[in-house]
């Protein structure tokens, strides 16, 4: 017996008009938060966008970063998409900081809206549908990649768009869509050859059979060529900076150990395999890496719990999907591709880990897939319990005013808690606090080159547009031609900086010609050396510095502080490096 009135069409069928503009105001609201956050400043930038967009900034200003390793690095590894929107923008006169800002409301909205319209091609339950999209943004702003208006950042939203193309049969569309996921962020796009090729099956007198419709081959084909076209650019790209890391050489790097800058191997083989960053399977905004970075004793079966939820429910949504047809809120045939999506992204995600790193990083596959369709699986799965729970309620009006308000109270709820939580939306927006030393930095010439060990020199290139020759930030570790003469950049300097022979430093400032150094006020103090980021992924220079602050003589560059160094702010000292060679010879 169907129900009536405007709750029951929220329920189950009739107009789902309502339900999607309360998905959309909801899906406002991360990002309005983000952006009053954004703009508060002139210094605030993204953390990945330190790595990402400053190199842009030469379609404004071509003066700018001239022949700078880590402006060629980065833009050697940015999806050419990615690079074509923010070119266009340049030439419209907008600056790429500006535009990263932006993107995160367009692409939170775009994600509401491709959960909510994929659930209700597969149930026809607007309830359902906007669960499924509220908690699929709910999630997604557990953590930065939506925020940080990254390549990354396309990911989910361009998938969630793909899978309703598919369903809904739409040929160009999912051509289109398989296009721009490969040129915006290509290691999700082999996702998709797996989907397409999954969809194939069909559940025929009980068994799995391959599809007889002749339109369903063609529209596999065409996804999969759009795929290829789309990926042609960037393997042709890839390698410009030398091979992937092999395995061998990374279980020996310190980087990708516990506490690098990279950190990939953990101890906890199902930590590493389940919940690591880079490494596991499961969204880390689930929390079981949080579980076990506690410590918690309950974190092995917080990630087994999850991984149930993860694999078990799309394959029972599955099963479910198209059988009892005439029962409302059971998934139809289409639910199927939520299964293919989980299986084809589990399983590039056990390639990437056999094949490491040569697929990148496996999280990549797994991790992506499961944020994009886990709430709309559980949203599905939920179909029939909101149908029965309005059926019941249309017994009285007492019980469908009582139900009514309940819904209410709930979604009021999820507004009033994601208004007030701190961690949602997590930007991961860095806040440059030093004004008068990025004005001392800018001031400098367009091609100044700036050495230091400083943590804030990561940020010195997006705030002032100079040159930096070596930064934590940028010492990705993946590509051997790149990190290997980054890491000879900051080792030399580390070792140059602390010598107590000036020879040293003045060799390191002539063959990279600096004209700046950059360091933090107490650097040249036992307690400084004793706590420095650069401790662990360089040792050896770390104990060549120890042994010279233990020595009697002290770093040669400390004595010419007085003579070279000013304080644009208390916190930094700046050495001009023509002063050094001037009091050195």
């Amino acid at each position: 017996m169907p129900t009536t009135g405007p709750f029951a069409a929220f329920i189950e069928g009739g107009s789902a008009t309502g339900a999607l503009v309360l998905a959309l105001l909801y899906a406002a609201l991360p990002p309005f938060k983000g952006l009053l956050e954004a703009f508060s400043s002139s210094y605030v930038v993204q953390d990945d966008a330190r790595q990402f967009l400053f190199w842009m900034r030469r379609w404004l200003d071509p003066a700018l970063f001239p022949g700078d390793l880590n402006a060629e690095y980065w833009q050697s590894v940015t999806p050419l998409g990615y690079q074509a929107l923010f070119r266009v923008a340049a030439l419209l006169g907008i600056d790429p900081m500006v535009l990263d800002k932006l993107l995160p409301p367009a692409l939170g909205l775009a994600l509401a809206y491709f959960a909510f319209r994929l659930t209700l091609r597969i149930v026809p339950v607007p309830a359902a549908a906007f669960t499924a999209s509220a908690l699929t943004v709910f999630f997604m702003w557990l953590m930065e990649d939506t925020a940080s208006g990254m390549p990354r950042g396309f990911a989910v939203p361009v998938f969630l768009a793909f899978l309703c193309w598919l369903v809904e049969r739409r040929t160009l569309a999912l051509a289109v869509t398989a296009l721009l996921q490969g040129l915006l962020y290509p290691q999700m796009s082999l996702v998709y050859f797996g989907v397409l090729a999954l969809w194939l099956l069909r559940w025929r007198d009980g068994r799995p059979a391959l599809s007889r419709d002749r339109a369903d081959w063609r529209r596999a084909a065409v996804g999969c060529g759009a795929v290829l076209l789309a990926l042609l650019p960037f393997m042709i790209q890839a390698g410009a900076f030398g091979p992937t890391i092999a395995l061998a050489e990374a279980r020996a790097t310190p980087a990708f150990q516990p506490g690098g800058r990279s950190e990939f191997f953990l101890a906890d083989p199902v930590d590493f395999y389940l919940c690591g960053i880079r490494s596991g399977l499961l969204p880390v905004q689930w929390g079981c890496h949080s579980a076990y970075a506690a410590g918690l004793p309950v974190a092995p079966a917080i990630a087994v719990g999850e991984l149930l939820f993860a694999l078990g429910l799309p394959v029972w949504v599955g099963l479910r999907a198209g059988r009892a047809r005439g029962s409302a809120g059971r998934p139809r045939l289409e639910a199927w591709v939520l299964a293919a999506a989980v299986a084809s992204g589990t399983a590039l995600f056990v390639a990437a880990h056999l094949l490491l790193f040569r697929l990148h990083l496996p999280a990549r596959y797994g991790q992506h897939t499961l944020r994009a369709v886990s709430m709309v699986v559980l949203g599905v799965a939920l179909a029939p319990a909101f149908v029965r729970a309005a059926r019941w309620a249309f017994r009285s009006r007492r019980r469908q005013a009582a139900l009514g308000a309940a819904a209410l109270g709930l979604v009021a709820a999820l507004f009033a808690l994601t208004a007030a939580l701190s961690v949602i939306p997590r930007t991961e927006y860095v806040h440059g606090r030093y004004p008068a030393l990025y004005a001392e930095i800018a001031a400098q010439p367009k091609d100044a080159v700036i050495a230091s060990l400083s943590e804030e020199a990561d940020s010195l290139p997006a705030f002032t547009g100079r040159t930096v020759l070596a930064t934590r930030e940028y010492a990705i570790p993946y590509s051997t031609g790149y990190i290997r003469r980054l890491r000879e950049r900051t080792e030399g300097l580390i070792r140059a900086a602390y010598d107590p022979d000036i020879a040293a430093l003045l060799g390191y400032l002539d063959r990279y010609a600096v004209n700046l150094l950059l360091f933090d006020a107490d650097a040249f103090t036992p307690a400084h050396v004793a706590g420095a980021w650069w401790r662990h992924d360089y040792p050896a220079a770390a104990a060549a510095a120890d042994a010279t602050m233990a020595g009697g003589r002290g770093p040669a560059l400390a004595r010419l502080i007085d003579a070279c160094g000013r304080r644009p702010d208390p916190r930094f000292i700046v050495l001009d490096a023509a002063c050094i060679r001037r009091h050195a010879r």
